[in-house]
């Protein structure tokens, strides 16, 4: 006797026999596969009808067992199903790429039966009998003409099961679950799990990874150049690992440009090329007040001297940058020398501090000759 804890495990598998539909349009007798779970502590059964047992197929089974329960376990325990399991083994079992999405997407666990031991999952093998008696029994006789109509044949018979007593007890499934497992089960995410494609990709010198589908480019850290990385990516995000972990994650948009770069994946140089190219007028002239009235005055200059001040961006941005080599002081009296002048430009104040200029006392004011007897005034040449 095996004793389940509550909200602990999930045991899935497919039923061997098969349901089926008639198709309207051509007649046809549609088959389809019968997936069913069980929560082994209450008891409480899920049953759906899916066209195959192919990956898709079996993420929109999850997603719709956990959104029927309402919630997340601890582990999805499965047989050595080929879409879920590539490798099995008796004690460390390979699951798919599907299976690991879906783990951490949900924050749960895939655990495969040992090969060829189905007492392991004794629960859901004894639940596809009982499902065999209520829901394939009941529905022997019914025509339905869609998978949506079988669906909702199944799920009409499911809640009858899930609500019958067990016997010689005054619960049910549906009660027990209710009581015991449903507040202990870890809450779902605001979102559906939905597959996402993988590719291998390299890494290329431009710290961009290609993904041909769209023509675009995603970066990633640049450190990783030449590594090959697994991209994982669907209509919505894009993310990028290297062993195992998530170095770059990407928003996806058609209406962004062909290279999609985070500002922390580049080495210093780029990013500072990149912060050059984007200045406004008010943060320049913020920096210029950092350095100094005249500093601020000649960048205003700067600025008033072309019709569209955007042209001189880059080079108020150099005339600040001067302070790295010759310090903020110089370059406030370089700034000062150069509002004497009628024009005021970066190669101006670069000269200045060049030559020194700036170290030099300032030129003496012209001062205007005092009157006297002697020297005849403008009135004189008339």
């Amino acid at each position: 006797h095996l004793e389940h804890k509550a909200a602990e495990t999930i045991m899935i598998d497919f039923a061997g026999k098969k349901l089926r539909y008639t198709d309207l349009a051509s007649g046809e007798v549609v088959e389809c596969q019968v997936f069913i779970a069980v929560l082994p502590h209450s008891g409480l059964i899920f049953c759906m009808a899916v066209p195959s047992q192919r990956t898709a197929d079996l993420a929109d089974c999850l997603n719709a067992m956990l959104l029927y329960y309402g919630g997340v376990t601890l582990i999805i325990l499965c047989d050595n199903l080929r879409t879920a399991v590539t490798r099995p083994d008796k004690y460390e079992p390979l699951f798919t790429d599907m299976c690991y999405q879906l783990s951490e997407h949900y924050g749960t666990t895939f655990s495969a039966t040992r090969p060829a031991k189905p007492r392991d999952k004794a629960m859901v093998e004894r639940s596809v009998n009982i499902v065999y008696n209520h829901i394939y029994g009941p529905l022997r006789n019914q025509v339905f003409h869609s998978l949506k109509e079988l669906n909702a044949g199944i799920a009409a018979c499911l809640e009858k099961l899930n609500n019958r007593r067990y016997k010689g007890s005054s619960y049910s499934r549906r009660q027990l679950f209710d009581n015991q497992e449903r507040p202990l089960l870890r809450p779902l995410p605001s979102s559906p799990f939905t597959l996402k494609r993988a590719i291998q990709a390299t890494v290329q010198r431009n710290y961009h990874i290609q993904l041909s589908e769209d023509h675009r480019y995603y970066s990633v850290p640049y450190g990783y150049v030449g590594k090959k990385v697994k991209v994982l990516y669907d209509n919505k995000t894009l993310e990028v690992y290297y062993d195992h972990t998530c170095i770059a994650l990407h928003h996806r948009s058609s209406l962004t440009s062909a290279y999609i770069t985070h500002p922390d994946h580049m080495p210093s140089n780029h990013r500072y090329a990149l912060q050059a190219g984007g200045f406004t007028k008010e943060e320049l002239l913020t920096r210029a007040g950092r350095v100094g009235p005249q500093t601020a005055l000649a960048v205003e200059h700067m600025f008033s001297g072309s019709i569209y001040p955007e042209q001189n961006y880059k080079a108020c941005h150099g005339l600040l940058m001067l302070q790295k080599t010759y310090g903020p002081a110089r370059l406030e009296n370089a700034c000062a020398r150069a509002l004497t002048g009628s024009r005021i430009n970066y190669t101006l104040i670069k000269n200045i501090l060049r030559s020194g200029l700036d170290k030099q006392l300032p030129l003496p004011v012209a001062t205007p000759l005092p009157q006297h007897d002697n020297i005849r005034g403008a009135a004189a040449y008339q």
